[in-house]
């Protein structure tokens, strides 16, 4: 398993961007593009996919054209957009370069960017100066490129530019999701199995059944442990929250994340939670379990495994392919939305449904496993028995 993981990791590593990409540029200093240009083709970056820059002006934009360019952006023209103010090479300007994009924090074209920016900048000023030590120092000044979301537009049609945004904490609010659903998902399931074997054996199951259905005391079971499951996600989403809101970052946090969220991690919950119990009830001691649960386990570990590959192309076949695959359907769908705001909206709805009725045939397996095993002693049933029973068929 651990030679499989390592393996994986180093060929999602080689496989780099899948995509050619187009960046609009907004050349300040009129005299920039064509070196920035040449520069980002160099031997360096390759593996990352070829970058082409398109000038869209030889100014600063004012907010109209930089919304146009946003646009195009969303309408899949550009990856995302570069702005040169028009005193980078001035001695006494503040001048900045700003960078747009959809996905700031997993962006493979901010990385380019920053490096040639800051090398395209630098043999500029260094052909325009002389040689005395203040020029040299301003020469080799470091050139901040701000990261922010793309500009939107208001109810009244005005652009709208956002604030700068750490990368750090853009590029942790995804995964720390995806952890926290992972945790949520062991939290409400691993209880189950655990009790369904301790019953088993000592005979508790019999009196149990005494009171109660087969069906009834798996469904208590199962809606027990995810009201266990939510408590502890309000918990840490409150938690979250005011976190987020500490580092000025609350507003990475929309309301329509959070619905998303608590709609997959019900669904992720109540999926391996039924598979869970399933697997208990089939078998009679907690080592028994074993053989049945690592590829379960494999499956829901996969989407933190691939996550770091993943982020960069939150929009790629990959990640939307994996995201219509019910078991890794939860996990991926919710670190897509957290990392991008291009996920079109169909996408998480086909997913939610998708899981949805993936989880209705499992919770109803699981009953018909839970009926035939709870009281079996004996031999467990193992993998072929465990799906003749799901049928129905034992």
């Amino acid at each position: 398993l651990m030679v499989g993981m390592v393996a994986l990791q180093l060929a999602m590593e080689h496989r780099g961007a899948t995509t050619d990409r187009q960046v609009a540029v907004f050349d300040g200093t009129g005299a920039l593009f064509p070196r920035l240009s040449q520069t980002v083709l160099d031997a360096r970056f390759a593996g990352l996919g070829k970058i082409e820059l398109v000038l869209e002006g030889q100014k600063a934009p004012d907010d109209e054209a930089l919304a146009r360019a946003a646009d195009q952006v969303r309408a899949g023209r550009f990856s995302s957009v570069l702005v040169l103010e028009s005193g980078l090479l001035d001695k006494d300007a503040q001048a900045k370069a700003s960078f747009f994009s959809q996905n700031v924090a997993f962006s493979k074209d901010l990385g380019v960017l920053r490096d040639a920016v800051k090398q395209v900048v630098r043999e500029a000023r260094l052909e325009a100066l002389g040689l005395d030590p203040e020029a040299r120092a301003w020469a080799s000044a470091q050139v901040e490129l701000r990261a922010a979301s793309l500009p939107t537009r208001d109810e009244r049609g005005a652009t709208v530019v956002p604030g700068t945004v750490s990368s750090v904490v853009t590029s942790m609010l995804p995964l720390a999701a995806l952890m926290l659903m992972f945790l949520s998902i062991m939290i409400a399931a691993q209880p189950m199995l655990q009790s369904v074997i301790e019953e088993k054996q000592l005979r508790i199951a019999e009196v149990l059944l005494g009171s109660v259905r087969e069906t009834e005391l798996m469904w208590g079971k199962l809606l027990g442990n995810l009201a266990v499951a939510f408590t502890m996600i309000g918990v840490y989403v409150l938690g979250g929250l005011a976190a987020a809101a500490a580092f000025v970052a609350a507003q990475l946090v929309s309301f329509e994340l959070i619905a998303w969220f608590l709609v997959f991690e019900l669904l992720a919950a109540a999926m391996y939670g039924s598979i869970f119990l399933g697997i208990g009830a089939a078998c009679n001691e907690l080592r028994d379990t074993q053989s049945l649960l690592a590829p379960v386990m494999i499956i829901l570990v996969l989407p933190l495994l691939l996550w770091p590959h993943l982020a960069s192309e939150p929009t790629g076949s990959l990640a939307t392919g994996l995201s219509f695959f019910p078991l890794t359907a939860p996990l991926i769908t919710v670190g897509r939305l957290a990392a991008s705001e291009a996920i079109p909206t169909w996408q998480p709805i086909l997913s939610a449904l998708i899981t949805a009725g993936t989880t209705a045939a499992f919770v109803a397996g699981a009953a018909n496993v839970f009926r035939a095993g709870i009281l079996r002693q004996g031999d467990p049933m193992g993998a072929v028995g465990l799906v003749k029973a799901a049928f129905g068929r034992s």
